[in-house]
């Protein structure tokens, strides 16, 4: 009897370990951009002044725009990644997907992140 409960509750400990590190790493993912990395990008580009140096590059763009660029480019990254782990842990747990505003409204943000995407690479 005491092997199996071990056995079970040894289980049950790996199977919600396993789900938290999911959960940890969906809000690692989307903190990171929202409060780090987009507020640094839409500093750089209010400040452009303060990056005055020039690249050596083909294009020669400012600091500030490559800033700008590689930040927000990798909080898209991000925020993809963590509604994949978001997609990944409502798998694994096997509820359905999209039934609270939370789930709705990451799905909303990242569609409203792509088309800005889309938006930066055609400008």
């Amino acid at each position: 009897f005491c092997s199996t409960v071990n056995g079970s509750v040894s289980s049950s400990l790996r199977q919600a370990s396993k789900f938290s590190r999911i959960v940890v790493l969906h809000i690692f993912f989307a903190v990171l951009p929202f409060g780090l990395m987009m507020p640094i990008a839409i500093a750089a580009s209010r400040l452009r002044k303060c990056f005055v140096c020039k690249t050596e590059t083909k294009r020669d763009k400012a600091l500030w725009f490559i800033i700008h660029i590689f930040l927000n480019s990798s909080s898209f990254l991000c925020v993809l990644i963590s509604v994949i782990l978001a997609a990944v842990g409502k798998h694994k747990k096997k509820s359905p997907h999209f039934e609270r505003t939370h789930e709705i409204i990451g799905m909303v943000v990242l569609i409203l992140l792509t088309i800005q995407m889309v938006g930066g690479i055609m400008r």
